[in-house]
């Protein structure tokens, strides 16, 4: 989900949010793998000093988008001039599956937490797409999509990389990957904050860019426009981001090559 943890009761017609933070379905069933959300910050790094983001003539505001060439990070997807944050929570139906036992105590509750794993969501650096459903949708031509509906194809992209090389070497496909997934991210070492570290996993933790509110990236707490074109915290509060797995970002963003590897070594290990 794109919204946080803010919800829309469906009930009411989606014309009203709950005041309490909710996960969304189907990416809380057990049976889904869940794609949270990051931004990648390769090579810049964003510096801002105001928490308008865009001027009175309809322009982006250059002290909100301020950056500086270099620096290497990746921080929890929350984009404060959308608005829109990636999702995650504990579910409201579904118990802690068994595969989750380690993440008991950051989900605070017998209910399965959400996302599983992460990758690069954000709109400002997000990917191209070719449309062409002008004039039900938008003009056709190239446009630059972000969220978690630009996440999880990526990340569906390297599960098939790796069952491609589990038939090369005549070998079962994956199947269910989420006990692969945790078995994976559940050992020692799995998931590393440096750039050019091991692991099967980039960990993501909270950030602090510029001078700015909106540059503390350090949960999925949806913001809000205000009357005077600035952005604040919404009402609905979220989950914070940790070191290892959390229910903003799961196991941070998989790092392809030694990913692919550990997950096909899990699924051929007894």
């Amino acid at each position: 989900g794109d919204d946080g943890s803010t919800g829309v009761a469906k009930q009411h017609g989606q014309t009203a949010t709950y005041p309490f933070p909710t996960v969304g379905w189907p990416a809380s069933s057990p049976y889904v793998t869940a794609v949270g959300g990051t931004q990648l910050q390769y090579g810049w790094t964003w510096q801002p000093a105001s928490d308008v983001p865009f001027l009175a003539n309809g322009d982006y505001n250059p002290a909100y988008f301020a950056f500086t060439s270099g620096g290497n990070s990746e921080p929890v997807w929350n984009e404060t001039w959308l608005p829109a944050a990636t999702g995650g929570g504990p579910s409201a139906i579904y118990p802690r599956p068994t595969w989750q036992a380690q993440q008991a105590p950051i989900i605070g509750r017998d209910a399965r937490g959400v996302p599983d794993l992460s990758w690069n969501a954000a709109v400002n650096g997000g990917v191209l797409v070719w449309i062409t459903a002008f004039p039900g949708y938008q003009r056709s031509g190239w446009h630059v999509y972000g969220g978690t509906s630009a996440a999880s194809p990526q990340v569906a992209g390297l599960i098939a990389l790796a069952n491609e090389q589990q038939a090369a070497a005549a070998q079962p496909p994956l199947g269910f990957l989420n006990p692969l997934l945790y078995r994976v991210g559940d050992q020692p070492g799995a998931a590393t904050a440096a750039f050019g570290g091991g692991g099967s996993f980039r960990d993501i933790v909270p950030h602090t860019y510029g001078t700015a509110a909106s540059g503390v990236l350090a949960d999925n707490r949806l913001w809000q426009y205000n009357a005077d074109g600035s952005v604040s915290p919404g009402p609905v509060p979220g989950w914070p981001t940790l070191p290892g797995w959390d229910m903003t970002t799961g196991f941070g963003s998989p790092r392809a090559a030694a990913f692919v590897a550990a997950i096909r070594a899990a699924r051929n290990t007894p």
